[in-house]
């Protein structure tokens, strides 16, 4: 039972609230960038598993929690500094992966690895559900005010780690969520002489924990993500890096970067020069375009693209541009002819690097409404052939819906290019060509 006089944990409730769903936003931007971003979802599955169990655990032992109950709130903030620390430095050693998860052979070792996320993760949660659970035991009477604390800390915890997106790398977001933690165990004792003590534990937990990450974990990007190979090829640049809650963007240059566009077989005798020499952009290890190097755009290759067909069947109509090809579609529609181009590009970052290039205008206009807005208006309605990876909401321009009001935009003679790769998994065309 709550004793008169003892004060209530509100602050370090709310900042044990605020960095426990930071550091599942921060884990989740980690398996984004480490594997996949849909293997993120494993960190949700822990943490309930954390949080059911405490609370379990405390139902089960609810006296004698409420007689240590003072105690242990003191001790679990600090316990959550190292925790915090330790558990991303063994998931940034797990060897998962993905790929393997196909193989009835190789299937075994990956369940295994799977297992030890959930092992290195589960304390951390576990403790913090205890550590919830114990300020509401310890003080029944005022839970209306400790659950708002914890319900106010989640929510401005996870703005809190959008907010650090902007200025830290994805694998270095747990390092944002050890000092909301280390002031909780500052904030933890009971008089000013144990606070002083909790405050040096804390500070000392924070810096060590806080170095034991930065020289410990081994966070990189999977080996079989587009971006790996050419990371590391030699003389590889990261020209730009652009830190966001919309993905972690790299601007890459390296000998292997070339304008990726589809060309005839008779590429050598119709005069063609070879794809141009470009910049490769990457969003959280994804090759999603290219753009590119400082110079004049180089077009000597449209004459071997097949994807200049619409505009040589169309030529000198209106064109609508859905997405840009780190602008070479631009500069290509008006080689080919057209004599207005409306392009548009919804990714802000992506369209803020586009218009750097001289000479280039986009809008962010979403590609659905400029479709409804625009009846009968274009001649040639062309999505650009990395559209498609650059965002999931892209794939709206892809459905059925999608593709009618495409239709509907079109002028009585009009063409519509919708491009797919059948380079991982040929299926999506045969879909696409069924949709059409």
């Amino acid at each position: 039972m709550a004793r008169a006089g003892r004060a209530l944990p509100v602050i370090p409730l709310f900042l044990v609230a605020g960095a426990a769903v930071g550091f599942e936003v921060a884990l989740a931007r980690y398996f984004a960038l480490a594997s996949w971003s849909e293997y993120g979802y494993w960190v949700i599955s822990i943490a309930m598993a954390g949080f059911a169990v405490s609370g379990v655990v405390l139902s089960l032992f609810r006296d004698s929690f409420a007689r240590h109950g003072q105690g242990l709130l003191a001790v679990a903030p600090a316990l959550l500094i190292v925790l915090a620390a330790l558990s991303f430095i063994a998931v940034s050693r797990i060897p998962f992966n993905p790929l393997e998860l196909q193989n009835p052979q190789l299937l075994g070792g990956q369940l295994l690895n799977i297992a030890t996320f959930y092992a290195a993760l589960f304390p951390f949660f576990f403790v913090t559900g205890l550590y919830v659970g114990l300020c509401f035991v310890a003080h029944p009477t005022a839970i209306p005010t400790l659950y708002g604390a914890d319900l106010l800390g989640a929510g401005l915890g996870a703005l809190y780690v959008l907010g650090a997106m902007y200025f830290l790398h994805p694998f270095e977001l747990v390092l944002a969520l050890l000092p909301p933690i280390a002031l909780a165990a500052m904030l933890s004792g009971a008089h000013w002489l144990a606070r002083l003590g909790h405050s040096a534990l804390g500070l000392m937990l924070l810096a060590g924990s806080g170095l034991a990450v930065q020289q410990l974990h081994r966070a990189d990007y999977s080996l079989y993500k587009s971006i790996y190979p050419p990371l590391h090829v030699p003389g590889s640049k990261i020209v730009e890096e652009i830190r966001s809650p919309r993905g972690h963007y790299l601007v890459l240059d390296n000998f292997t970067e070339r304008l990726d566009t589809d060309f005839s077989n008779n590429f050598a005798s119709l005069g063609a020069s070879a794809p141009p020499a470009t910049l490769g952009l990457y969003v959280d290890g994804n090759r999603v375009g290219s753009l590119p190097a400082p110079g004049t755009i180089e077009l000597g290759y449209l004459d071997a693209a097949l994807d200049t067909l619409p505009y040589r069947l169309r030529p000198g109509g209106w064109a609508l541009l859905v997405g840009t090809r780190g602008g070479f579609r631009l500069a290509e529609a008006r080689k080919l002819g057209a004599r207005v181009i409306v392009a548009l590009e919804p990714d802000p970052v992506i369209r803020s690097l586009v218009s750097r290039t001289p000479d280039v205008a986009v809008e962010a206009t979403p590609p659905r409404v400029a479709l409804r807005q625009s009846f009968g208006r274009y001649d040639v309605i062309d999505i650009a052939s990395d559209f498609l990876g650059q965002s999931d909401a892209n794939k709206y321009v892809f459905t059925l819906e999608g593709v009618h009001a495409a239709l509907q935009a079109l002028s009585g003679q009009g063409v519509l290019s919708l491009p797919m790769s059948i380079r991982e998994f040929t299926v999506y065309a045969a879909k696409t060509v069924e949709t059409a």
